[in-house]
């Protein structure tokens, strides 16, 4: 099976014909859609840390992934500084207090999204990291995932991720190594301020990117997503960088940001954030 990197070969040489976020088309066929089957939550202890900073994962599968055939969507979700670890079982545990693997473990993450064409079910995969994570970790996960039989579908491969795990998503979103492999990331309430080079990749690569964040964040400054959304938009994409920038005097933006139940009105559909991510994908 193709490793992440080859398939950034491949990605890489599409996006000189204009690749990039895709929208949905509204009637063609998707192979990566199919029933609404709930799936479970699993750990995965490595007996070797990925790229030396991913000890560990949880792993939800649709519950047809076994039969089905078909393709799933992946969302990667990167954790906040709270969650670090070794990854191994207990340390693990940890990885459901927040954002979608807490959802996940509540009960609260729907089986399936129905956006325009079908209804999809994701493959979320939650990494632990040991240390403030790097482009290269995802990549390695990525190049794991594959290599372990998993049924994605390389066009709709998704990043999100909250506080630490938001400025991974920025990192890994504007690195020219993996910017070709993403159809669409979700940065919350991101750990890292903006550059002007990376802007500009995600701008040229037309990656959709929706930043979320609370105004009075006493921990990230709101300025750090603002900052990005600005530099982005500067540089003209074809896909506008949206933010959303919750008033609350706190640094949770992501209860609000994950909740499926959180939707906002774009270009005429009522959606929450895994329906706006489902709308793009690489051609």
């Amino acid at each position: 099976m193709a490793t992440a990197r080859s398939l950034c070969l491949l990605l890489s040489a599409l996006c000189l014909l204009g690749c990039g976020g895709s929208s949905e088309p509204g009637t063609q066929p998707d192979p990566s859609s199919g029933p609404a089957i709930a799936g479970q939550q699993l750990k995965h202890v490595l007996a070797t840390p990925l790229d030396g900073n991913i000890g560990g994962y949880l792993e939800y599968l649709p519950g047809d992934h076994a039969t089905s055939g078909h393709t799933y969507p992946l969302l990667i979700f990167c954790h906040g500084a709270g969650e670090t670890g070794d990854g191994s079982e207990a340390s693990l545990d940890a990885l459901a207090r927040n954002g979608v693997p807490k959802l996940i473990q509540d009960g609260n993450f729907p089986a399936g999204f129905t956006v325009k064409a079908g209804t999809f079910a994701f493959i979320v995969v939650s990494p632990q990291f040991i240390a403030w994570p790097a482009p290269s970790n995802v990549l390695a996960l990525l190049d794991h995932l594959n290599a372990s039989g998993l049924r994605i579908d390389p066009r709709r491969v998704y990043l999100t991720g909250l506080s630490m795990g938001g400025g991974a998503t920025w990192a890994t979103a504007s690195s020219a190594g993996a910017l070709p492999l993403l159809a669409a990331v979700v940065p919350v309430c991101g750990a890292m301020d903006a550059n002007d080079a990376g802007a500009r990749r995600i701008a040229e690569a037309s990656l959709p990117v929706w930043a979320l964040h609370n105004d009075g964040d006493p921990t990230v400054p709101v300025n750090n997503t603002l900052h990005w959304i600005d530099a982005i938009n500067s540089h003209g994409p074809a896909i506008a960088a949206r933010k959303t920038i919750f008033i609350a005097n706190a640094h949770d933006a992501w209860t609000q940001a994950y909740d499926p139940d959180y939707r906002e009105t774009l270009d005429g559909q009522s959606l929450n954030v895994y329906q706006w991510l489902l709308s793009y994908r690489k051609p």
